[in-house]
């Protein structure tokens, strides 16, 4: 089958509807047929760090562009965000947590990497 637009997964996401903290949500995404677990997480620190990021992600990046970075989050592929401002990378990147709410970020978290460091981006 074809594989859903960007815009089709985040309609999908937005239409879920979110169960109680610590509660588990599964879900099959559209052209998916492995079904998605995630849990909600307990506590507000993520709305305080979504106040102070997301402004500058919004300001820094298009509808489309946004709606793409959410996607990839939500279906946990690698993501790199590249700066010459390490604010604006750190509001970003920490936005992102977030932003993905109900939903937890499962995979590896490294919100500044060293350039001396780079070559880790190559590992799994």
């Amino acid at each position: 089958g074809d594989l859903p637009t960007a815009s089709d997964v985040l309609h999908f996401y937005h239409n879920i509807q979110q169960p109680e903290d610590a509660k588990p949500l599964s879900f099959k995404l559209p052209g998916s047929t492995s079904t998605i677990q995630f849990y909600c997480p307990v506590g507000e620190e993520d709305h305080l760090i979504a106040n102070w990021g997301l402004f500058n992600l919004l300001d820094k990046l298009s509808g489309d562009s946004l709606a793409t970075l959410v996607t990839c989050v939500l279906l946990e592929q690698s993501v790199l965000i590249v700066s010459k401002s390490l604010g604006v990378v750190s509001s970003a990147v920490l936005s992102l947590v977030p932003l993905i709410k109900p939903f937890v970020w499962q995979g590896a978290f490294i919100p500044i990497l060293p350039e001396i460091l780079s070559e880790s981006l190559n590992s799994p």
